[in-house]
Protein backbone atom coordinates (compact mmCIF):
# COMPACT_ATOMS: atom_id res chain seq x y z
CA UNK A 1 0.00 0.00 0.00
CA UNK A 2 1.59 3.57 -1.23
CA UNK A 3 0.65 6.76 0.20
CA UNK A 4 0.33 9.05 -2.37
CA UNK A 5 -1.69 12.64 -2.52
CA UNK A 6 -4.43 13.78 -4.50
CA UNK A 7 -1.58 16.72 -5.53
CA UNK A 8 -0.53 13.47 -8.08
CA UNK A 9 -4.41 13.47 -9.45
CA UNK A 10 -4.98 17.23 -10.12
CA UNK A 11 -1.82 18.52 -10.11
CA UNK A 12 -0.73 21.38 -7.20
CA UNK A 13 1.06 24.63 -8.57
CA UNK A 14 2.29 25.33 -5.27
CA UNK A 15 4.22 22.14 -3.90
CA UNK A 16 5.75 20.84 -8.17
CA UNK A 17 8.20 18.72 -6.60
CA UNK A 18 5.67 16.95 -4.07
CA UNK A 19 3.03 16.43 -6.85
CA UNK A 20 5.90 14.63 -9.32
CA UNK A 21 7.16 12.29 -6.80
CA UNK A 22 3.41 11.35 -5.74
CA UNK A 23 3.05 11.06 -9.42
CA UNK A 24 5.98 8.72 -9.37
CA UNK A 25 4.75 6.36 -6.63
CA UNK A 26 1.37 6.53 -8.54
CA UNK A 27 2.71 5.18 -11.35
CA UNK A 28 5.31 2.60 -9.23
CA UNK A 29 1.65 1.27 -7.83
CA UNK A 30 0.25 0.57 -11.19
CA UNK A 31 3.58 -1.24 -12.36
CA UNK A 32 3.99 -3.41 -9.43
CA UNK A 33 0.50 -4.91 -9.40
CA UNK A 34 0.65 -5.66 -12.80
CA UNK A 35 4.38 -7.36 -11.98
CA UNK A 36 2.42 -9.20 -9.38
CA UNK A 37 -0.05 -10.09 -11.35
CA UNK A 38 1.19 -11.26 -14.43
CA UNK A 39 3.76 -13.35 -12.46
CA UNK A 40 0.39 -14.99 -10.29
CA UNK A 41 2.57 -13.79 -6.96
CA UNK A 42 0.27 -13.38 -4.46
CA UNK A 43 1.06 -9.51 -3.97
CA UNK A 44 -1.96 -6.79 -4.03
CA UNK A 45 -0.67 -3.15 -5.03
CA UNK A 46 -2.69 0.30 -4.99
CA UNK A 47 -2.21 3.44 -3.69
CA UNK A 48 -4.28 5.87 -1.14
CA UNK A 49 -4.19 9.70 -2.40
CA UNK A 50 -5.29 11.40 0.46
CA UNK A 51 -6.41 15.39 0.31
CA UNK A 52 -5.77 17.46 3.33
CA UNK A 53 -5.56 15.92 6.18
CA UNK A 54 -5.38 17.32 9.76
CA UNK A 55 -1.70 16.16 10.48
CA UNK A 56 1.04 18.37 12.08
CA UNK A 57 2.64 18.43 8.01
CA UNK A 58 -0.61 20.25 6.92
CA UNK A 59 -1.29 22.46 10.23
CA UNK A 60 2.38 24.14 9.20
CA UNK A 61 2.23 24.22 5.69
CA UNK A 62 -1.66 24.20 5.13
CA UNK A 63 -2.79 27.80 5.86
CA UNK A 64 -0.61 28.84 2.94
CA UNK A 65 -1.11 26.66 0.05
CA UNK A 66 -5.19 26.49 1.16
CA UNK A 67 -5.33 30.16 1.56
CA UNK A 68 -7.20 30.07 4.83
CA UNK A 69 -6.28 29.90 8.63
CA UNK A 70 -9.42 27.77 9.87
CA UNK A 71 -8.56 24.15 9.53
CA UNK A 72 -10.54 21.97 11.12
CA UNK A 73 -12.09 18.36 10.76
CA UNK A 74 -15.28 17.46 8.47
CA UNK A 75 -17.12 16.21 11.12
CA UNK A 76 -20.42 14.33 9.87
CA UNK A 77 -21.23 15.33 6.95
CA UNK A 78 -19.75 16.29 3.72
CA UNK A 79 -18.06 19.35 3.69
CA UNK A 80 -15.33 20.19 0.64
CA UNK A 81 -13.83 22.75 2.62
CA UNK A 82 -13.23 20.59 5.62
CA UNK A 83 -10.24 18.21 6.48
CA UNK A 84 -10.21 14.92 6.77
CA UNK A 85 -8.52 13.35 9.71
CA UNK A 86 -5.98 10.86 10.17
CA UNK A 87 -7.98 7.51 10.99
CA UNK A 88 -9.85 8.20 7.37
CA UNK A 89 -6.89 7.55 6.15
CA UNK A 90 -5.92 4.45 8.54
CA UNK A 91 -9.19 2.72 7.94
CA UNK A 92 -8.48 2.92 4.08
CA UNK A 93 -4.94 1.40 4.91
CA UNK A 94 -6.82 -1.08 7.39
CA UNK A 95 -9.37 -2.52 4.31
CA UNK A 96 -6.60 -2.44 1.69
CA UNK A 97 -4.71 -4.67 4.02
CA UNK A 98 -7.44 -7.08 4.66
CA UNK A 99 -8.98 -9.63 2.69
CA UNK A 100 -11.97 -7.79 2.25
CA UNK A 101 -10.25 -6.10 -0.46
CA UNK A 102 -8.90 -9.29 -2.47
CA UNK A 103 -9.94 -7.96 -5.59
CA UNK A 104 -8.49 -4.43 -5.83
CA UNK A 105 -4.94 -3.95 -7.28
CA UNK A 106 -3.55 -1.47 -8.95
CA UNK A 107 -6.36 0.87 -7.52
CA UNK A 108 -5.58 4.66 -6.90
CA UNK A 109 -7.89 5.11 -3.82
CA UNK A 110 -8.89 8.53 -3.62
CA UNK A 111 -10.08 9.64 0.32
CA UNK A 112 -10.78 13.44 -0.42
CA UNK A 113 -14.53 13.93 0.32
CA UNK A 114 -14.69 14.31 -3.85
CA UNK A 115 -12.10 17.51 -3.94
CA UNK A 116 -10.31 15.77 -6.97
CA UNK A 117 -13.91 15.93 -8.96
CA UNK A 118 -15.03 19.20 -7.33
CA UNK A 119 -14.20 22.56 -9.74
CA UNK A 120 -12.58 24.94 -7.41
CA UNK A 121 -12.45 22.95 -4.36
CA UNK A 122 -8.46 22.30 -4.45
CA UNK A 123 -6.15 25.56 -4.12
Amino acid sequence: INMCSIASIVGEPIVVAYAMAKGAIESLTRSVAVHSANNQYNIRCNSVHPAGILTPMVEGIGPKIMGRDDLRPAGDGPAPSALGEPNDIANTVLFLASEESKFINGAAIRVDNAKSVMEGAVA
